[in-house]
């Protein structure tokens, strides 16, 4: 994750709009899935944590906007990895969830674009 919070962080800097994509897995509903800037986000277990890093390496508490779900995480979804380097456990993420999620940050781009011109 540390490369995705750089990214924000540049962008930030640069004042270059940027969405990002936050935790998918776990989640099933397509309905809760919103858009909105990463202090709103809830019940995302990846946002909470990008959220907390943010603030706490960058200072940055806001200014970023992200496609996520409002779904509470079905956490019998997570698993463990048993890898000690890395990654210590995961989320099963469903085939359509982070198809939706690229749908929901295309109509954003588009929209944005649209109401400049």
């Amino acid at each position: 994750l540390q490369p995705k919070m750089h990214l924000m962080l540049a962008a930030l800097r640069w004042r270059v709009p940027i969405i990002s994509a936050l935790g998918a897995g776990g989640k099933v509903d397509p309905t809760k899935v919103t858009y909105g800037d990463i202090s709103e986000t809830e019940m995302d277990p990846m946002a909470e944590f990008i959220r907390k890093r943010l603030k706490k390496q960058f200072g940055i508490e806001s200014g970023i906007g992200c496609v996520y779900s409002t779904e509470r995480p079905n956490y019998s979804a997570c698993k463990d990895s048993g890898d000690s380097l890395y990654k210590r456990s995961y989320y099963g993420t469903v085939s359509y969830m982070p198809n939706l999620f690229g749908l929901h940050m295309s109509a954003i781009v588009i929209r944005e674009i649209g109401l400049k011109t």
